[in-house]
């Protein structure tokens, strides 16, 4: 959902989920995918009598937003079946080298899987010299967690064990997506009101 839409897009019925889906678009809403790419990701556009007409004395935010009627979210995702997936936000997306989409949310899930790792952002930076991002981890692990398995966060122990944590994601991971580096943080993520990672300031 988003305050925009008054605020429900789309959510999953009882007794119909589907797993990694937000679900069916609310009766009434039209969703719509905006240039997607070869595995059906793109920009989420919305368009509902729900959606705002826009946002008050603010001309240039409004055109921002509404397009030719729809609502661009700044969301990627893809419609299966008529169920949303989203795959992570168009500002926050990494380029490879190669040109690929890598969407640095499915990575940061992937790696608070693992109980040693408290927070995770995944950030693209700017190879020297070359073209594309590489992929960098920056992870603020659990202190006690890392204990518990004879690590010290403070000390190569930790990093031993988070390193291991990285190279098994890596494994499983397209060559594209891999983490090319990694640092431990030692504080948590700074946040926003609503408990989301200021990704600007770690960039």
């Amino acid at each position: 959902g988003m305050t925009e839409c008054s605020p429900v897009i789309s959510f999953n019925r009882p007794g119909k989920s589907v797993i990694g889906s937000v679900g069916p678009a609310l009766p009434g809403c039209e969703l719509m995918i905006d240039s997607p790419n070869g595995e059906g990701i793109g920009e989420i556009l919305v368009r509902s009598a729900s959606v705002t007409p826009g946002y008050l004395n603010d001309e240039a935010k409004t055109r921002e937003i509404l397009r030719d009627g729809w609502l661009v979210t700044g969301d990627l995702g893809k419609i299966v079946n008529g169920h949303l997936y989203i795959s992570g936000r168009v500002k926050n997306l990494i380029v490879s080298a190669g040109g690929k989409n890598i969407y640095p949310e499915e990575i940061e899930t992937k790696l608070l899987e693992s109980n040693l790792i408290s927070e995770a952002l995944v950030i693209g930076r700017k190879k020297e010299g070359r073209q594309g991002e590489e992929v960098t981890a920056l992870i603020f692990p659990d202190a006690e967690e890392l204990a518990l398995h004879g690590g010290d966060p403070d000390a190569d122990g930790g990093a031993d064990l988070i390193n291991e944590v990285v190279a098994a994601l890596n494994r499983s991971l397209a060559d594209y997506k891999r983490i090319a580096n990694w640092e431990i943080v030692d504080t948590e993520f700074e946040k926003t009101a609503s408990r989301k990672i200021k990704r600007s300031l770690y960039h």
